[in-house]
């Protein structure tokens, strides 16, 4: 188990209370990542140059301006306020500087403020996992759906339940979880929630899952599975990255 991480029906979150945390811990977590990952890199150079792409949950905006860079038009979105005036900023300076191909906007991935079928593609990274229950989650990325013209692709990743810095934690939850349900019910966490603490101070909300909880969670938004896998991206022995690469079926309109 983790130092600090907790999961107990007194320490749930609800969705303001994650936001907030977020936006407390923007500017010391922006600077943090800085260096996009290859899994997300590899994505895009898949896709045309020419493609508006939506990064959901876009953060300090580092994998929306590579996509910048790439001659794509980027709209970035996220929860916290700050790290969406961060992104801006740095997709500002990217590509061709043409602020029209480019912007960074506050907003929740659960209600995101596009048109339907208005993007080519998308990214959802490192960020599903932060918004507390499973209806939620499944919200998000039928809001993906939504904004995605058919047959348009985002590429999703998660955090894996059973990674080396977790993985003890867990064994003593599934020992936990059934009693906990039995007693608190509905109130209880879902199992794979958890409190991971940044620099030692605010909690921040985690669920973290399995790679066959994260294609069910796709599945349910009604999007269609291209292609899914694990892989260690920090740990030694356990994936602790699960990554989905989902695509609008042709006949869905977007609600």
């Amino acid at each position: 188990m983790c130092a600090g991480a907790v999961a107990t029906p007194r320490t749930q979150m609800d969705v303001g209370q994650a936001v907030a945390a977020w936006e407390k811990i923007a500017q010391s977590f922006s600077e943090t990542r800085n260096r996009p990952w290859d899994q997300v890199v590899d994505f895009l150079e898949t896709l045309p140059e020419d493609a508006t792409l939506v990064d959901v949950a876009c953060g300090n905006g580092r994998h929306g301006v590579i996509a910048r860079k790439m001659g794509m038009r980027v709209i970035g979105v996220d929860a916290s306020l700050e790290l969406a005036d961060i992104a801006r900023e740095r997709l500002a300076e990217a590509g061709d500087k043409d602020a029209s191909q480019a912007d960074a906007v506050g907003g929740s991935a659960m209600n995101l403020p596009l048109a339907r079928n208005s993007v080519d593609h998308g990214l959802f990274i490192a960020a599903l996992h932060n918004i507390p229950g499973r209806e939620g989650r499944v919200q998000a990325l039928r809001e993906l759906r939504r904004v995605l013209r058919p047959r348009g692709m985002a590429l999703v990743s998660v955090w894996a339940r059973w990674q080396d810095r977790f993985a003890d934690h867990y064994v003593k939850e599934l020992l936990r979880h059934v009693p906990r349900k039995l007693r608190y019910g509905d109130e209880a966490p879902e199992f794979g929630d958890i409190l991971i603490p940044w620099q030692g101070d605010e909690m921040r909300f985690y669920h973290l899952m399995s790679l066959r909880e994260t294609i069910l969670t796709c599945k349910q938004a009604g999007l269609f599975i291209r292609d899914a896998w694990s892989e260690k991206l920090a740990s030694q022995w356990l994936p602790d990255n699960h990554f989905v690469v989902v695509e609008k079926p042709q006949n869905v309109d977007g609600a």
